[in-house]
């Protein structure tokens, strides 16, 4: 999915500030800890083939969903946890980060 997108921003010259990868692992509520679907081996290799950077990977986390839910978001609720922090250093990354 990441390549299509790529290549799609490439062949209508717009340009792209990076990748996020979204699901990139999942955030396992009992031990705290991020666990990787992806070898992000992998993704080094999209990054060089097509002159990018992979800016964020945001893991699947149950807190999203249930703050979702409930009208709750995680970067409110929970700020300090991993999950909540990703937005915000993708915004520094892109430089629109104000505080």
């Amino acid at each position: 999915m990441i390549v299509e997108e790529v290549w799609i921003c490439l062949k209508t010259s717009h340009p792209t500030a990076g990748i996020i990868e979204n699901m990139s692992g999942f955030i396992c509520p009992n031990v705290k800890q991020n666990l990787i679907f992806l070898e992000w081996e992998q993704q080094s290799l999209w990054q060089k083939r097509y002159d990018t950077q992979v800016i964020a990977r945001i893991p699947i986390e149950p807190a999203i969903r249930e703050g979702g839910d409930s009208g709750k978001p995680i970067v409110y609720h929970k700020p300090d946890s991993q999950t909540a922090k990703i937005p915000r250093s993708i915004k520094q990354t892109l430089g629109i980060y104000r505080k």
